[in-house]
């Protein structure tokens, strides 16, 4: 299971209709795979699971919810939302805040119907409640980016949120820069730009920005911190950079997220 032979193996696999040890090198590789933006790819060996066990098993369903959820979000909320159930149902937390976090995520960027938003808060609170804090880093980025950006769209009025944000600029302190931090980021800017605090989001834009500049990030993320700080500078009466918007826009279109 070397990284570059993930292709090969499961060929052989598939070809010896090893479904078990196809999954187990699917859950083994994805996380590394997705991290290194080969999404589709990990899409693709779990279509070559028998369909009823992609819908049995719940880590099968939670990267296929991970891996369409770019290019389909409605589909990655549906993966995501059957994971959880799955998950929770047999008490593997880990897997239950994965999955929670991709379905609350989905609803959150998919900005139509927000009201299961609520029944999602709720369900966070028994998977904390325990004591026992996150079961890793990445974890709790992931969770803590879905938690703000539902309690700010669903729950504004919501005690939690602030308590949320503070934990959120703490993690974007602490953390290795990357998509997940980059993220969580994003969030807490539209989070400061929400409240008011309008020289913080630009704070917080600029260092982004600058950590962008260092190294490749997806499209998606590039186009949406533009756009934000573009917005941010206008309304803090800073000069706002013409050839800023026109990249920001030509990226967009470039990579299909905007028609005009």
């Amino acid at each position: 299971q070397d990284a570059g032979q993930d292709d090969d193996a499961v060929r052989l696999l598939v070809d010896a209709e090893d479904w078990a040890g196809l999954v187990s090198l699917i859950t083994f590789a994805a996380p590394a795979a997705v991290a290194a933006a080969r999404g589709q790819t990990v899409l693709r060996w779990i279509e070559r699971v028998p369909w009823g066990l992609q819908e049995r098993d719940p880590w099968l369903l939670y990267w296929r919810a991970v891996c369409r959820s770019p290019v389909n979000l409605t589909e990655g909320r549906r993966d995501a939302e059957r994971a959880f159930r799955i998950f929770r149902q047999v008490r593997e937390r880990t897997g239950a805040l994965l999955s929670w976090a991709a379905a609350v995520s989905a609803y959150v960027h998919e900005a139509e119907d927000l009201a299961p938003l609520d029944a999602y808060l709720a369900e966070l609170e028994p998977l904390l409640a325990d004591g026992a804090g996150f079961p890793s880093p990445e974890t709790e980025l992931v969770v803590t980016t879905a938690t703000l950006g539902a309690l700010v769209l669903r729950q504004p009025a919501n005690g939690r949120v602030h308590r949320w944000a503070e934990r959120a600029a703490a993690l974007v302190r602490e953390v290795p820069e990357g998509e997940p931090r980059d993220l969580l980021a994003l969030q807490l800017i539209a989070y400061r730009y929400w409240t008011g605090d309008l020289s913080e989001a630009h704070r917080l834009g600029e260092t982004m920005e600058e950590s962008l500049r260092r190294r490749e990030a997806p499209p998606l993320t590039r186009t949406a911190l533009r756009m934000l700080v573009t917005r941010l500078r206008w309304l803090t009466a800073r000069p706002v950079e013409l050839r800023a918007v026109e990249e920001a826009v030509r990226l967009a279109r470039s990579h299909g997220l905007a028609s005009h």
